[in-house]
């Protein structure tokens, strides 16, 4: 008995260290739950899927949203703070999310068997790995012209996919071996990993990924600095102390290495530094990143350990620094970190000390019992229930969790899918990317010049749900809402403003219109203020404009 309870404990200490510390090269997290109902717009089969700061999820009619950090636009500076459809077609069947904290890349499936992608070219990897970038777009892009694509995981800069032959195909960044074709070459397109063709489920974490076959064989490659391929090596003291910005390659695998002898697991996700897997007795096991402490290993587990004696298991899915899971009987549960009340019990996180509420065993996410899946995100989580309801919590700064707003969130809440109603305030979120200049991108992302912000022409009339119009002879814009018409001419320091009831009026420009590469950019706030909008800063240097 005493062996027991001490089993009981170790499991459950190192369990918590496996995630309630960060890792290097993340994936892509104040309070209460988020959902969305199947009458406010989501019917009962859905498929959602958490990304770096966005979420994205297929309806049952085949139609696709998205929001939180909109790749479609991500450019502009422009965060979706309700779902947004992506599109017209109605015949998607699944979608994957990933990136990191500054990159958001999405990959779907069509009921054709086709597959898209689509996302923000990533900066984080650039910057650290020139030349490791996958052919990305700000709108779904059809990957080859196959029609026997199966599934498809999305890491933190690759993409992994399955076809119906049981093939596997990887592409994407590569310096760790993640793509599993025996090289550290990125590739742009569709590489075979190997040549078997039982393989039956994948994902893909941060820097490596992990992959199930038909005998019930589990697999790993990529980066191993925290003993995440679960293999037996990695973990190094010294690895961690000696690098900084560019991890060490040291213990990564290029090619698929099986995790053990077993031939039992049934499910798996790969996080960022960590791996979980579930085998077909309900067991639940994780490796990687902080550990057990013992001679020669510091702070990792780089073999499988099982998560305390439960044998119900059926969903895992892995973040940042935090677990949720899905038991059979329907309940939650969740693990880990808790800066942002990413766990979703209600707890608030201590300013500066988000450790202080975390816990390192699963703890039940309120009392309900028809969960039916999860899908974790950076620091934000995506649940959806039996009867179609959506939920998100956790971080959400970019509007991840859908809600119509930025505040993050402790608990599971319910995000309407619903019209807004008249009078009800919205808000947009919005980056400068340069001061004083011309924009860095062709697409004329907000930019500041002479202490006044301009934004995209088109952009901001459809926000504000003006009428706008260009008249390329003049070279006027006139943006017309209710009673309000604006007139401004492109170049022109003044502007025209005719209120009904009111004598028309001109008044100075700062900032005049003017065409930037291509596109139309006015003042953002002469225009949404004269509109009956408010435009404020915030104290991390963005803006909000709320109508």
């Amino acid at each position: 008995m005493r062996k027991k309870g001490f089993f009981c404990l170790l499991s459950a200490v190192i369990a918590f260290l496996l995630l309630f510390l960060p890792a290097v090269g993340l994936l892509p997290g104040t309070v209460a739950a988020t959902g969305i109902s199947a009458e406010r717009g989501w019917p009962a089969k859905t498929q959602v899927s958490a990304g770096s700061a966005f979420t994205a999820a297929v309806r049952a009619d085949g139609t696709l949203w998205t929001w939180g950090y909109d790749q479609r636009v991500a450019q502009l500076g422009i965060n979706a703070l309700r779902p947004e459809q992506v599109g017209r077609d109605i015949n998607w069947s699944a979608v994957s999310g990933g990136g990191d904290q500054i990159a958001a890349l999405s990959a779907a499936l069509k009921t054709d068997g086709t597959l898209w992608t689509w996302g923000w070219p990533l900066r984080w990897d650039l910057d650290r790995y020139p030349g490791d970038r996958p052919i990305t777009s700000k709108a779904p892009m059809q990957v080859g012209r196959d029609t026997d694509w199966a599934a498809v995981s999305v890491g933190g800069a690759h993409f992994v996919a399955l076809k119906t032959d049981g093939t596997l195909w990887a592409w994407g960044a590569n310096r760790h071996g993640q793509l599993g074709d025996g090289t550290t070459t990125p590739r742009n397109v569709p590489v075979q990993v190997g040549r078997d063709t039982d393989w039956t489920n994948v994902s893909a974490g941060a820097s490596h990924t992990v992959a199930l076959k038909r005998n019930g064989t589990l697999w790993a490659w990529g980066w191993n600095l925290y003993g995440q391929l679960g293999i037996g090596t990695g973990g190094d003291p010294k690895a961690f102390a000696s690098h900084t910005s560019i991890p060490p390659t040291y213990a990564d695998e290029h090619t698929p290495v099986q995790v053990g002898k077993d031939r039992d697991w049934v499910a798996v996700s790969a996080g960022s530094g960590r791996t979980a897997a579930i085998k077909s007795d309900g067991t639940l096991w994780v490796w990687g990143m902080h550990g057990i402490v013992a001679t020669g290993v510091d702070r990792v587990q780089v073999r499988p350990l099982r998560v305390g004696q439960d044998t119900d298991w059926a969903v895992i899915s892995l973040g940042n620094n935090h677990a949720v899971a899905v038991k059979t009987d329907g309940t939650l549960w969740a693990w880990g970190v808790n800066d942002f009340g990413k766990l979703g019990i209600g707890i608030d996180p201590v300013p500066g000390r988000p450790n202080t509420t975390g816990t390192g065993w699963p703890m039940q996410v309120g009392r309900d019992r028809d969960w039916a899946t999860v899908s974790v995100g950076s620091n934000h989580t995506a649940a959806l229930k039996a009867d179609g309801t959506l939920w998100t919590w956790g971080w959400n700064l970019h509007g991840q969790l859908g809600g119509g707003n930025i505040i993050s969130r402790n608990s599971p809440t319910i995000v309407t899918f619903a019209p807004v109603a008249p009078g009800t305030s919205e808000m947009i979120k919005l980056y400068p990317r340069q001061q004083n200049g011309t924009p860095a991108n062709s697409e004329a992302a907000p930019f500041i010049e002479n202490g006044r912000t301009l934004v995209p022409l088109r952009f901001l009339g459809e926000w504000l749900g003006a009428v706008f119009r260009w008249e390329p002879i003049k070279k006027e814009v006139t943006f017309t809402k209710e009673t309000v018409t604006i007139r401004m001419r492109l170049g022109e320091s003044k502007a025209h403003i005719h209120e009904e009831g009111a004598a028309p009026r001109t008044v100075p420009l700062d900032a005049p219109a003017r065409a930037v590469r291509g596109r139309t950019v006015v003042p953002l706030r002469f225009v949404s203020e004269n509109l009956g909008a408010k435009v404020s800063w915030t104290d991390v240097e963005t803006i909000i404009v709320r109508r």
